[in-house]
């Protein structure tokens, strides 16, 4: 019964089920979220209500898909769920109960649950996914271990800063070294690095209970966790079993703060979680978060950290290391050689926060060596020869270089431990070895290649997940826009680039002048759209290409702090290195000749915004800047025009984006310099308009306070008396075609949209082809995954045609076939007529023949695909381009 629907956006349902949420028990919840999930609007009407309801409270089944339960507010959903999953005879992938305050759900077929807050329930959008077809991937989520530990250190923290509160000695970085040297012992009682429990039964024995003494006894402990043996000479015998632990993890002396009782019970607490369960490359962030008040309440979210972070060494390096490994089974000289590369690899991330990616990769590593072990006739001591002193890393802030470095050491023990236990021997953890090469410091102002030398014979593999932020908002610091400066030496393309282009400039630079190394970034993908592609010519600049790229996806993780945010991967490297080039998508991999900026398959081709302005000039629509005081609904325009049908004239229909798209009726008073007098004698229109004059006065602008005097109209006005196309400026990626329109004269359209005044038909048959789509879809920002139109970008840069008089009007016939078969089917909303899965036949027939006719104009054979109709048009850009030189 699992539908597959076409086009999913996450996006969209991830945001109504948080509209869902805001409404609460609306009455109408199994309608919302089914809708949410694509089903059609006749879906709810053939469901079947259950004989299983134990309430006068609905139980809902949609055959071989879910059953739902509601139960009363004050009901246990606990007990009604148990119940209805022991009791339930059908076969519904989920079972689903909820009092819209807590909720719970089952899929039967994985045998998870989830049992969330009902405000919680967009945070997991994702678990309903199989209702379209989409079976979750099975990433690595959070350790439960994980998470408890992570709020027992949270609550230690919490507890040793109240206690050191008046002792300024006790700095960040202090803390984060401190914290960092217990979180090591307490794993390694857990994982016989010490003796069983050594570290917990010595704090037990040793101290005591008001924890007056517990700072000292630590003191003395760090001190003789970095001497050897022959140095122990008169240590006392509370120290004397506890290993030499060595690399510089203990090598400064350090202030420990004082404990109290409760402080001194928080950190037995800890000791008592099993830190062998810990993961240390989802901890990691985890632990991050629980001494960082801001991220503290994320404790316990969904962690992709593993599965993304595969996404990007795998195609970066580890699916080529496997493809020569399989490659050389049984040459015990050419896996000595194979064994010899991986020594020589180093793994670089620039912007390396609590270091997921190293330690992944470091992990990964190591197990292709273990693999390459049993491919040898004669199989050699299983000792690893990959060293943690060849994984470099800069983080700016102090506490995740400290976890960095020490979640490199615990994952040089768990992978230690596997190597034992598969082999019986292995690398040994103590006395520790150097640990990976982590830098504390500015990634935009270090030199990489002191960081991380790239030495004869290395190879460096460069990648992470750089912040991001917008270059024109609110989220870049005045240090991040200094720090672009710098990096672009002052040439920045323009002053919206996002942060994360300084990683991909200094990346390229590194590549150029260390021709084996490569480099992949987690990126926002704004990068790839609009005005941002620019950067790419400080990027590739004709000895940099692009090997490897993603289309966009969700990112969720604790990493990002914008939680949901819209992303791709790409992989750039030398011009000379002859790697195979790669597009991904959520379910292919599809070998390409070339990736350009935008991320399709290509040349090198970058359009910039352009203020030549085609025959018919596309501009905002109006901007009122009113308060609402000019624009009427439905209900206030009737009321008016009864109270004073002499001046209905002055009343218009009012669209932008949202009316047009959804079939929202607005009016607004439009008022010329011609007809104000006679307008301001209405005492309606009076009242509104002096509302204006107030609300522009109070306005901190100065420019809105300027449009005061002229308070009786829009305050930006670009409206002319004539039919007009209107372009909304943003609308839905899942749609074929994105909607536009051919009004009749009289409608002033707002500036949610752009607008053609007085524009012919056949510039409306133009704008809403497939050929004009491709180039929406390749040159235009997005709002997250959703187009975001742009004059400048994409209408003055369109490769129009030359047209005759005879294929404009052949396009005037195309363009009213449209026109009429939206027509045909008024009762439905042109959201609704364009939700690809519900479009009419007829509206699609008469877009296939405008289609086919606008293709025609460009190449008499048409086109195959939007490939070749893309291919096409920057063929014709790059014409025009030297043709305006």
């Amino acid at each position: 019964m699992v539908r597959r629907a076409s086009n999913i956006d996450r996006d969209r349902i991830y945001e109504d089920l948080r509209n869902i949420v805001a409404r609460g028990n609306s009455g109408h919840f199994l309608e919302d979220f089914m809708g949410a999930y694509y089903y059609s609007s006749a879906a709810l009407a053939k469901m079947n209500k259950s004989s299983l309801n134990p309430t006068s409270y609905g139980c809902y089944i949609q055959k071989g898909d879910f059953l739902f339960q509601e139960v009363p507010y004050e009901q246990s959903v606990e007990e009604v769920f148990v119940e209805t999953i022991n009791k339930a005879s059908t076969k519904e992938r989920f079972f689903i109960v909820t009092n819209f305050k807590q909720f719970m759900a089952r899929d039967n077929k994985n045998k998870m649950s989830i049992d969330i807050p009902f405000s919680k329930l967009s945070d997991h959008y994702d678990f309903f996914l199989p209702l379209i077809g989409i079976e979750r991937h099975q990433a690595v989520v959070e350790n439960v271990a994980d998470v408890k530990a992570a709020q027992k250190m949270a609550m230690l923290f919490d507890e040793i800063k109240r206690d050191n509160l008046d002792d300024e000695r006790f700095t960040p970085h202090v803390y984060s070294s401190f914290l960092t040297r217990l979180l090591f012992c307490m794993f390694a009682d857990d994982t016989k690095i010490f003796e069983d429990n050594q570290f917990e039964n010595s704090i037990e024995i040793q101290t005591d209970e008001d924890g007056k003494n517990l700072a000292s006894w630590l003191e003395g402990l760090f001190e003789v966790l970095d001497l050897t043996q022959n140095k122990r000479l008169g240590v006392g015998p509370s120290y004397r079993k506890f290993p030499y632990v060595n690399g510089a993890l203990f090598k400064d002396k350090l202030s420990v703060p004082r404990f109290t009782y409760k402080s001194r019970q928080r950190l037995l607490e800890c000791c008592t979680s099993d830190w062998s369960k810990i993961n240390p490359d989802i901890f990691g962030s985890m632990f991050q978060g629980a001494i960082d008040e801001k991220t503290r309440s994320e404790l316990g979210q969904h962690y992709t950290s593993i599965s993304n972070i595969m996404k990007v060494i795998k195609p970066l390096f580890l699916d080529d290391l496997y493809d020569e490994l399989n490659s050389i089974k049984g040459y015990d000289k050419k896996l000595d050689a194979f064994r010899l590369k991986l020594s020589k690899i180093k793994i670089f991330d620039p912007a390396c926060g609590s270091g997921n990616f190293l330690i992944i990769a470091y992990k990964e590593m190591c197990r292709l060596e273990m693999e390459a072990w049993d491919l040898y006739v004669n199989t050699p001591l299983p000792f690893l020869s990959i060293q943690l002193e060849n994984f470099y890393g800069v983080e700016i802030d102090d506490f995740p270089c400290e976890i960095a470095r020490l979640s490199l050491w615990l994952a040089q023990h768990q992978i230690n431990s596997e190597c034992y236990e598969k082999y019986g021997n292995s690398n040994p953890t103590l006395p520790l070895s150097p640990t990976g090469n982590i830098v504390c410091g500015n990634a935009c102002r270090l030199d990489w290649e002191k960081v991380c030398p790239c030495n004869e014979g290395d190879i460096v593999y460069i990648c992470g997940n750089p912040p991001y932020a917008g270059g024109g908002g609110d989220t870049i610091t005045p240090l991040q826009k200094e720090d672009s400066l710098i990096v672009f030496n002052s040439n920045l393309v323009n002053g919206r680039i996002d942060y994360i282009s300084n990683w991909f400039v200094l990346a390229s630079r590194y590549i150029k002048n260390n021709q084996q190394s490569m480099a992949a970034f987690v990126t926002t993908n704004s990068i790839c759209q609009g005005i941002q592609v620019p950067v790419w010519e400080n990027i590739l600049d004709n000895t940099v290409d692009i090997f490897f790229g993603y289309e966009s996806f969700k990112w969720r993780n604790n990493a990002v702090k914008n939680a949901g945010v819209t992303v791709t991967i790409i992989g750039i490297k030398h011009f000379n290195n002859s790697h195979l080039k790669y597009l991904f998508s959520e379910s292919s991999k599809k070998l390409v000749s070339n990736i350009s900026p935008y991320l399709t398959e290509g040349d090198n081709i970058i359009v910039h915004p352009s203020n030549k302005i085609p025959s018919y000039k596309m501009a905002y629509g109006n901007k009122f800047v009113d308060g609402g005081f000019l624009i009427l609904d439905e209900q206030e325009k009737n009321t008016f025009i009864e109270a004073y049908p002499e001046d209905s004239s002055f009343i218009h229909t009012y669209i932008g984006s949202e009316e047009f798209i959804n079939g929202k009726k607005r009016y607004c008073i439009w008022i010329t310099e011609s007809t104000k007098e006679t307008a301001l004698k209405n005492p309606e229109i009076a009242r509104r308009v002096d509302q204006v004059r107030l609300l522009r006065l109070s306005s901190k602008a100065s420019s809105t306070r300027d449009y005061a005097a002229v308070s009786w109209r829009s305050a930006q006005v670009c409206y002319k008396d004539g039919p007009a196309i209107i372009v909304p400026r943003v609308s839905s990626e899942k749609r074929e075609y994105t909607p536009i329109g051919y009004l009749e004269k009289g409608t002033v359209i707002n500036d949610s949209a752009f607008v053609i005044y007085n524009a012919p038909l056949w510039l409306f048959a133009m704008l809403t082809s497939k050929m004009h789509m491709v180039w929406l879809r390749a040159v235009c920002g997005r709002l997250k995954t959703d187009f975001r139109y742009s004059a400048t970008l994409c209408y003055n840069t369109f490769p129009f045609p030359n047209l005759t008089e005879s294929q404009k009007s052949q396009l005037d016939t195309t363009a009213m076939g449209i026109l009429m078969a939206r027509e045909k089917y008024y009762d439905m909303t042109l959201a609704q007529q364009y939700d690809p899965d519900n479009m009419p036949e007829e509206l699609r027939e008469a877009h296939n023949a405008n289609d086919l006719l606008v293709d025609s104009l460009y190449r008499k054979s048409g086109f195959e695909s939007d490939k070749e109709r893309l291919a096409e048009l920057f063929k014709r850009y790059k014409k025009l381009l030297k043709e305006a030189k």
